[in-house]
């Protein structure tokens, strides 16, 4: 920091701690740097704030253009031409600037009598702070570390876990006013009051959810403002996660307004349980107060130990979150990480040498784990070149890869890794497997947001028809984000049921059988093997979403699609059975239904399957039951079959294959694309053929009757895959 001569510091048995002096508001900082030892630190605070600017938008304002002004209060009502600029720094009008994220100019602060130049950000902090009476004894990375000595940044990063934990408290600078504040403390009260109410017991959170949107005081919550105010630039910092993770207490500063955050991540997460962050506009802070609240807990649960959570789990988890310098999405989170799972810091290397060393250091550790978190993304990159086979932790995924998401299979049977050469300068990686498959056909018409803006569409901007929609309640809105969502959903299944799996107007229990199994990667939420008594499910689920209540069977016969006649012995058991008695499959845990007895019982059961099926094809001549409660039976429906589907399909694209495969890819995969399986990993992969017999990793992918060892069969031919 010019114009401040530090002192060598005792690394790494010491740091700095910033003194700021009493002062009131309007005046001068003044402040003094001491060493404190880390075994006696003595009580101090510690700051978690923005170098730049504390709000941030997609769209760029125009901050020199006349603008007209509205101004009240205190004596005052006339009206201001002024720019956006010019609201800089004026005591009614400042907030403007802040708001469409203006970035604070430098201020400065006298520092052991030297004149030294700090962040704006900074600057507001302190001064909102700062006692009248009593100094301030405060950790500030900016000033505490000597930011021009690589060694001593270097040292910190690893230290950085420690001071804050031995913090007396975090201070939260989330940024200066900008004009919603007090609305948002307003709408905070009115949820706590309001779910005083709901939380009747045997309530569950999508219920209270529905109540507190009908709700009179519900309907009054800017829930607008809430959104915006965890939009903040705050909630997206990297740096903020072991911040947040290691304090003993912690208070959210938002101008001269201070909240107590276990209020606010309680009330944050238990909107994110009642699904309301749908109705802020899912702001990206919803995910980040909740993923830092359970880490903390975590924390104070067992005693400021290393997270249960591994450090390249970690990382997927926190792709959202942002750094000024890439490097720093790795180096901002081992303060929370077990020892062994650490990695050297050095800001001397680029961020793509950082990426790269990371992923050469787990391949050579004999885990090709970190593959699976290779994705291809549309998005823009902070880094200017990487291998596809080393992730770029800078760009938010659509998607988690089935590693993260739980999904237990074993494509590579019991193998070993078998990486026959790697050049980390070249950037090439080889390794031994077997090529499965091609990508014949995707499913376009799916849905997947590229950005929080694209997934606001259909509920927050326009009407279906591109009419505005005006004023909305929070009933009209979420029922205009479930129709648009519906009609996504419905595109996309309509496309796969007529293009892609019975594409060709032909019918068989392979392909019925093949596609159910399909929707729920053949795994239900708890790693089960489904039985054949989840193949209705899928009519039903087919029929709910796509077909305005006709299931696919009378989507077949308008197709003209004529069922292929099976022998018995070539049927699924419930076909087989109903076949023989004409009636339902008997719906329960014997050997002709294998359904696991908890996911769903005989009167479900009973209900979604009553469909008669006669000479192997689908006729639907009897129609279920009416059941007692339909919403019961759905949601019993959505906690089995949907449930599974949502937890493993989530945000991917439906696929078929060269040899009639099903299977769900990421978005950017396209036909001509291979499928492999590399030695010693549990998922295949997609792949890109590049020039010179080299491939690109596009992600990994399920193909089914291929996930459980399946691909190791003779016919599946040995290749050495040099990946770049």
């Amino acid at each position: 920091m010019a114009g401040y001569a530090y002192q060598p510091l005792d690394l790494p048995h010491e740091t700095r701690v910033l003194t700021v002096a009493p002062g009131a508001a309007g005046t001068k900082l003044i402040g003094g740097l001491s060493h404190m030892k880390m075994d006696s630190p003595g009580s101090y605070d510690a700051l978690s704030y923005c170098w730049s600017k504390s709000v941030t938008h997609s769209q760029a304002f125009d901050l020199d253009t006349l603008q007209e002004f509205a101004v009240y209060g205190d004596g005052v009502d006339e009206i201001r031409h002024l720019t956006l600029r010019e609201t800089l720094g004026d005591p009614n009008l400042d907030f403007f600037y802040v708001r469409v994220g203006g970035v604070l100019p430098p201020e400065e602060i006298t520092l052991d009598g030297s004149a030294v130049q700090i962040g704006g950000e900074l600057a507001r902090a302190l001064r909102r702070m700062r006692d009248e009476a009593e100094p301030l004894r405060i950790w500030v990375d900016a000033l505490c570390i000597n930011q021009s000595d690589l060694r001593e940044r270097n040292e910190h990063v690893q230290m950085m876990g420690r001071v804050y934990a031995s913090a007396a408290a975090v201070r939260v600078w989330v940024g200066d006013e900008v004009g919603i504040e007090i609305d948002v403390q307003e709408a905070l009260r009115r949820y706590w009051e309001i779910s005083r109410e709901l939380f009747a017991p045997g309530w569950i959170w999508a219920e209270a959810g529905r109540k507190l949107f009908a709700h009179p005081e519900g309907i009054e919550i800017e829930w607008d403002l809430l959104g915006d105010f965890l939009r903040r630039a705050w909630f997206q910092r990297s740096w903020v996660i072991q911040e947040v993770a290691n304090a003993k207490e912690l208070t959210l500063w938002s101008g001269g307004l201070a909240m107590p955050w276990d209020f606010f991540y309680e009330a944050i997460s238990g909107l994110r349980a009642m699904r309301a962050d749908g109705i802020m506009g899912h702001p990206t802070g919803v995910k980040a107060v909740c993923m830092m609240g359970s880490l903390r807990r975590e924390r104070l649960e067992n005693g400021g130990g290393p997270l249960s959570m591994p450090l390249l789990s970690l990382l997927e988890e926190l792709r959202d979150f942002e750094s000024t310098i890439a490097a720093d999405k790795i180096y901002a989170v081992l303060g929370l990480v077990d020892a062994g799972d650490r990695v050297p810091v050095d800001y001397a290397k680029s961020s793509e040498q950082v990426f790269t060393d990371f992923a050469v250091g787990r391949l050579r550790a004999g885990s090709l784990d970190v593959l699976t978190h290779c994705v291809f993304s549309p998005r823009p990159s902070a880094l200017v070149d990487l291998p596809s086979w080393v992730p770029d932790w800078t760009r938010p995924g659509a998607v988690e890869p089935f590693r993260i998401r739980g999904l237990r299979v074993s494509a590579a049977g019991s193998t070993r890794p078998q990486v026959t050469a790697i050049d980390a300068v070249a950037g090439v990686l080889e390794l031994r497997g077997r090529l499965l498959d091609a990508v014949e056909a995707v499913d376009e018409a799916a849905h997947i947001p590229r950005d929080e803006s694209d997934d606001m569409i259909g509920f927050t901007k326009t009407n279906p028809n591109g009419t505005s929609p005006g004023f909305q309640t929070p009933q009209e809105r979420n029922a205009l984000h479930e129709a648009t969502q519906n009609r996504r959903i419905k595109a996309s299944l309509d496309n796969i049921m007529r293009n892609m799996v019975f594409q060709n107007g032909t019918f068989t229990w392979e392909q019925y059988e093949a596609a159910w199994r399909t929707f729920m990667c053949n795994r239900t939420r708890d790693n089960e093997v489904p039985g054949p008594g989840y193949g209705p499910l899928w009519e039903q689920y087919m029929a709910f979403f796509s077909f305005d209540g006709r299931d696919p069977t009378e989507i077949l016969q308008e197709m003209g699609v004529e069922p292929t006649p099976f022998p018995d012995s070539q049927k699924p058991d419930w076909a087989r059975q109903e076949a023989h008695t004409g009636n339902s499959p008997a719906l329960d845990t014997g050997a002709s239904c294998e359904a696991p007895e908890d996911d769903f019982g005989d009167s479900l059961l009973r209900s979604v399957t009553a469909i008669r099926r006669r000479g192997g094809g689908l006729d639907k001549k009897r129609r279920p039951e009416p059941v007692e409660n339909e919403s019961e039976l759905y949601a019993t429906m959505r906690r089995t079959f949907n449930g599974a589907h949502s937890k493993w399909c989530y945000r991917r694209r439906f696929y078929r294959s060269r040899e009639g495969r099903y299977g769900w890819v990421v978005d950017g995969c396209r036909s001509g694309d291979v499928v492999a399986l590399f030695y010693g990993c549990d998922y295949p992969f997609v792949l890109r053929h590049q020039d010179g017999g080299t491939y690109r990793i596009i992600g990994d992918c399920y193909i089914h009757g291929l996930m459980d060892g399946e691909g190791l069969g003779a016919e599946y031919p040995e290749e050495t895959f040099r990946l770049i």
